[in-house]
């Protein structure tokens, strides 16, 4: 008798701990696995939409440095993300998540190969950066040096394959945000050439669902130029001097 209840209760020990699992695994994955997968679709298209912002139409393919600018290398050694964007007081909190999202972030990511950008990106490693710097600053010496004093001129689009043509490339950092998602800051370097470059902090609020620019809340970025005496373009439209 007593052998018997025994192997009963162990039975119904052992069906009561199977149904446990069972409810703790459908559990998990009714609960758990949808909702990471909401979040992270939804941060990537924030990230993909406010990329997309900053890529002006004036190249047929984009290029852009795989590395992600860290946030100990600002777009400025005297420009830190603290000094150079000021929100409203009523952001206190955003910002102050934004701050911390910031500080913990990972200072070694790379730039996202799968998002869908307005047109064609190829991301290039720290090599390919660097050699088509090179062709570019080479270009322009070959170019300025036939300029004469005070005429204007147009640096051509590469002519490497590889760079498809592209006349600039593209820096980015990380996208910070706040715990909701409804302001976002990044920073953003377009090097076109040895006399023109741009980089700055850019602050974004969503409004109406979209990412709008709020210029006013950050310091506005230097574009560098080299001045000898020449008047010159680096991409069409656009002369330093």
């Amino acid at each position: 008798m007593i052998s018997s209840w025994n192997q009963k209760h162990r039975a119904g020990v052992y069906t009561v701990m199977k149904l446990w699992t069972l409810l703790l695994v459908v559990g998990l994955t009714v609960q758990a696995a949808p909702q990471a997968i909401v979040s992270d679709a939804a941060t990537r298209e924030d990230v993909q939409a406010i990329y997309s912002k900053f890529l002006p139409p004036t190249n047929p393919t984009f290029l852009i440095a795989d590395a992600l600018t860290p946030l100990v290398s600002p777009p400025r050694p005297h420009q830190p993300i603290e000094s150079c964007i000021n929100l409203p007081r009523a952001l206190a909190t955003n910002w102050a998540e934004i701050v911390a999202s910031a500080r913990a972030a990972q200072s070694s990511k790379t730039f996202p190969t799968d998002l869908k950008l307005p047109r064609p990106y190829k991301v290039l490693t720290a090599s390919e950066v660097q050699e088509f710097r090179d062709e570019r600053v080479q270009s322009f010496a070959r170019a300025i040096g036939n300029l004469p004093l005070g005429a204007s001129s147009v640096l051509p689009p590469s002519t490497t394959p590889k760079f498809a043509g592209a006349t600039s490339i593209f820096h980015f950092s990380d996208v910070f945000f706040d715990k909701d998602r409804k302001i976002a800051v990044v920073s953003v370097n377009d090097w076109s050439g040895p006399i023109a470059a741009s980089w700055r902090w850019h602050v974004l609020e969503r409004a109406n669902g979209r990412w709008e620019e709020r210029p006013q809340w950050a310091c506005p970025g230097p574009v560098a130029a080299l001045r000898q005496g020449y008047r010159f373009a680096l991409i069409p439209g656009f002369v330093c001097g």
